[in-house]
């Protein structure tokens, strides 16, 4: 089925009921930056001598941004067993730090968290009790960053792939109206190895917690004057992968929704609804027509340009995916807001 004729689909509603029940498979857990808290800190040798200063680094703490993707297998609404696997990765922002010998700046350092077995390092699953309690060991692979140490001269040591050592990490995964909520306490290390550096060791200690929605923003206002990138993560948690999947929005708020067979989409028609619908992709709507990976997800974006009218006005948008075997639509997301502020 063509682009054009899924928007026309869910334009005149010709919907077959597709009866999706629930979320399996990977699910994108994305950090909620306003409960997740890291530290970073570390040592570093003065080599030749076997000398290692430690370092601590600014700001005090923070909270990373991105996101971890889960395979989990649902039953009734709970989560059973999981399994951290790679695919999306947590951005730590530019950490420096000064000591007695010098400076040192860690920046776009880009970790993916893995969970293995500790024996053999071999991907590894956990289970997830009734409370939503698990226990499971991580490795933590650093994909992308580096480290500049300042001491006599500069030197920049590059940690894409270095990995951490299986750490034992116990959290929790617990239901949320429409979704999931992971929260785990983190303490991972990496070795610092250089020739001319020698030795030393990058640290992070805190806690994160993650939400995963169908559909997940980074932000939920921007401004009027300067207008603003809404970040859209689209995840169905392994429904219905590479499908054609479609945002669309609403000026007129969420309840009642308009009920598309049996699909619920959590929005009030309107003309707005109208518009996302006849210019998919075209600004501010930015890859708001296209295809689920593999996994089931996708990124997509409103980026609004400054708009001094439109302050105090709350937009909300939603996806739906086509059930291409079907060939109507299988799966409808939350909703997510986006307001105007003055």
């Amino acid at each position: 089925m063509s682009p054009n004729h899924f928007c026309s689909l869910a334009l005149t509603a010709l919907l077959i009921p597709a009866g999706i029940a629930s979320a399996q498979g990977t699910h994108a857990f994305q950090v909620d930056t306003s409960s997740s808290s890291l530290t970073a800190s570390g040592r570093i040798q003065i080599f030749p001598l076997p000398v290692f200063i430690p370092w601590t680094g600014s700001p005090a703490s923070f909270s990373p941004t991105g996101a971890a993707d889960l395979q989990l297998t649902v039953a009734s609404g709970a989560a059973t067993s999981g399994q951290f696997v790679e695919g999306s990765v947590i951005s730590i922002p530019t950490i420096t730090a000064s000591t007695v010998a010098g400076s040192i700046e860690a920046r776009g350092i880009q970790v993916d968290l893995i969970s293995v077995d500790p024996g053999t390092l071999a991907p590894a699953s956990f289970s997830v009790d009734g409370a939503g309690n698990f226990t499971t060991s991580v490795i933590a692979e650093v994909v992308a960053g580096e480290v500049e140490v300042t001491i006599v001269g500069s030197r920049i040591v590059d940690l894409a792939g270095s990995t951490t050592a299986p750490e034992s990490v116990s959290g929790t995964i617990v239901p949320t109206a429409d979704g999931f909520r992971l929260s785990m306490p983190l303490d991972l290390d990496w070795a610092i190895s250089d020739p001319v550096l020698g030795n030393g060791d990058f640290d992070l200690d805190g806690t994160l917690t993650h939400e995963w929605r169908p559909l997940n923003s980074d932000i939920q206002s921007v401004s009027a004057g300067t207008g603003g990138t809404q970040s859209l993560l689209l995840s169905t948690g392994g429904v219905l992968p590479s499908n054609l999947y479609l945002v669309m929005g609403s000026l007129s708020g969420t309840s009642p929704g308009t009920p598309l067979g049996s699909v619920f989409l959590p929005l009030n028609f309107d003309a707005f609804t109208q518009l996302t619908l006849l210019v998919p992709g075209v600004p501010p709507f930015v890859n708001t027509l296209g295809t689920l990976d593999a996994a089931g997800k996708a990124n997509a974006a409103i980026a609004l340009p400054a708009f001094p009218s439109l302050a105090g006005v709350t937009f909300h948008f939603a996806y739906v995916v086509l059930d291409g075997s079907m060939g109507s639509i299988g799966f409808a997301s939350n909703a997510e807001p986006l307001t105007v502020t003055p």
